[in-house]
């Protein structure tokens, strides 16, 4: 993604750094190997072979009709994409019109790189020759004015953070028919326990009741047209509903800690009248009871007794979980199965379309296809559960199961599909090992995850928990952010999610390959100042989603002036911009 002088990158550096570079060129050279020997590329090598045919005038056909080119989210972009974008824009002689904020520039560990947009003007100029016009955009119709003041104040509370921002950047301001001006709240409970409590009657009081009551007077409560739980939403740095996994005294793991996703959703439920919780990323997949009973019955009917399997070398968590899936299918099918899929599964467990019911309604039964589609059984699977139909995470859970089946018919010898051959017994096992190792394996171990991008709207009858980098692009009436509800002290293991000590693994590989890259110089700054840089982008992307209110939430240790917290107004200097006076209402 950064055009790197691989062969220069390799031969710098000490001994030692050249011999642990000489391992990853092993892995990528055999990585890309195995894409060429099987007719594949991933999606950088594809953006790459599009940048090749555009220099190459391979695509003349298509891009002599190009008149204009415009470009949005131009701050995520990197260098590979750049070059992509110049090659077009050369084609239409530099009608190039990118759009972007660099304040909302999230993907730095997608490579994406804000300094193409920040810098756009002069590498316009040295590709094209010419100067580019910059219009700058700062009339927001989202939001009310106080938290058009809270945002622009966030903006510049860091001295040098505004050093990096496009020079000459206005102040946002408000356009757009004027709405109630509701102040910025914010809501800091003694424990992660009365938090919830209090957050979840908040809510019961705003979608359900006759509203919350502010000291002002003013009372914030649905729109009485058509409003519901879907307005509002609860923004985090992860929707994790738990930390990670923590070492017993006797060397086993047990859950992590509780997070406010989960203890919130609680308290939603034990509500007189319950609360949903829209929240896929909530907990690894492996354990939702609809991922598992899917699972379960998939690996039983592709590899019934698990015989082959069970002949496998497999990570034995991985190795765990599924028997853990089988264990949760055949519990299902003797207790809840209706007895059409009974039958169903009969058939796919013998290979046999002779089931009950089958052969007295068709005839004589055709015999089992020496190749079958396995998605075709996901489908058939997912035909007798009707939350894969009916319930948002549900379809997202389907998702899962039928694009990681799709990638491994692509590396695959049997292009997803189960070979049923009684004579060739070991052909038979091969094409189930490759199924279990390529299809299910991967989902089993946690390493395959929704698909954030398919969500294209939210359930209204539910509160939805939302990753910051997941909001960006939208917004909600009503928006919580969460600023520090896990945090109790000022431990350094948390200091890189809101006051860092140390440059990330992204600012790491910057550091490492902009010298040998041909389009990107080395930066000045810090892997520490970068780290910050990219702290307070999320948090400005947190507080500009909301349309009227926005509701800061953590524990008290969080309060302004007490834990240091780019979240809740520290500059990098050391100093709290929010204390003595705070810029929001606490309730």
């Amino acid at each position: 993604m950064d055009l790197v002088d691989w062969q220069g990158f390799l031969q710098a550096g000490s001994p030692q750094e050249k011999t642990e570079k000489a391992v990853a060129n092993t892995a990528l050279s055999r990585y890309g190997a195995d894409l060429r020997k099987r007719g594949l590329v991933d999606f950088t090598l594809l953006e790459a072979s599009l940048l090749d045919l555009l220099k190459a005038g391979a695509l003349k056909s298509y891009t002599d009709g190009l008149r204009v080119l415009l470009v949005d989210e131009y701050q995520d972009t990197n260098l590979l994409q750049e070059q992509i974008y110049f090659e077009l824009g050369k084609a239409c002689g530099g009608a190039l019109t990118v759009v972007g904020d660099d304040d909302q520039s999230l993907y730095r560990f997608r490579g994406a790189t804000v300094d193409l947009f920040s810098n756009f003007e002069a590498r316009y100029l040295q590709r094209f020759g010419k100067a580019a016009r910059k219009e700058f955009l700062s009339i927001n119709y989202r939001f009310t004015d106080p938290i058009k003041n809270f945002v622009n104040g966030f903006a510049n509370l860091d001295a040098s953070f505004k050093q990096v921002r496009v020079a000459g950047k206005p102040a946002l301001s408000i356009g757009g028919s004027p709405r109630h001006p509701y102040p910025v709240l914010a809501m800091f409970e003694p424990t992660l326990d009365d938090l919830a409590t209090k957050l979840a009657t908040f809510l019961s009081d705003v979608f359900q009741g006759n509203g919350f009551s502010l000291p002002s007077g003013d009372v914030i409560i649905r729109d009485p047209q058509d409003g519901a739980i879907g307005d509002c939403a609860l923004l985090a740095s992860t929707p994790g509903e738990r930390g990670n996994s923590a070492r017993r005294k006797d060397g086993t793991y047990g859950p992590g800690a509780e997070r406010l996703p989960l203890r919130l959703k609680e308290e939603l439920a034990a509500l007189p009248t319950p609360i949903e919780v829209f929240n896929p990323r909530g907990e690894d997949i492996t354990a939702r009871e609809l991922v598992q009973v899917t699972g379960g019955y998939l690996a039983e009917l592709i590899d019934p007794t698990s015989r082959v399997q069970d002949a496998m070398k497999l990570p034995g968590d991985v190795a765990q979980t599924l028997r853990e899936w089988r264990d949760v299918a055949i519990a299902h099918h003797g207790s809840m199965a209706p007895q059409s899929f009974k039958d169903y599964a009969l058939g796919w467990a013998q290979r046999s379309h002779q089931v009950a019911g089958q052969s007295a309604a068709h005839g004589k039964a055709k015999a089992w296809p020496r190749n079958s589609s396995v998605l075709e059984l996901v489908y058939g699977i997912a035909h007798y559960f009707p939350e894969f139909h009916d319930d948002p995470e549900g379809q997202l859970y389907l998702e899962v199961f039928a694009r990681q089946l799709t990638a491994a018919s692509l590396v695959g010898d049997f292009g997803g599909e189960l070979v049923h051959d009684s004579g060739n017994q070991k052909l038979s096992d091969y094409s189930v090992q490759e199924l279990l190792r390529n299809f299910l394996v991967p989902i089993a171990s946690g390493l395959v995850t929704v698909n954030e991008e398919l969500i294209e709207s939210f359930p209204r009858d539910r509160l939805s928990v939302l990753s910051i980098h997941q909001s960006k692009g939208l917004e909600f009436p009503l928006v919580i952010v969460d600023v520090g509800s896990s945090l109790k002290t000022n431990h350094q293991a948390h200091a890189f999610k809101r006051y860092p000590v140390a440059g990330s693994t992204a600012h790491s590989l910057e550091d490492l390959l902009r010298p040998h890259s041909a389009g990107l110089q080395p930066t000045a700054r810090t892997p520490v100042d970068r780290t910050f840089d990219d702290l307070y982008r999320q948090y400005f992307v947190a507080f500009s989603r909301p349309q009227d209110v926005l509701l800061l939430v953590g524990l008290e240790s969080t309060l302004p002036g007490r834990i240091q917290n780019v979240a809740t107004g520290w500059s990098r200097s050391g100093q709290c911009a929010w204390v003595p006076t705070a810029p929001f209402v606490r309730i």
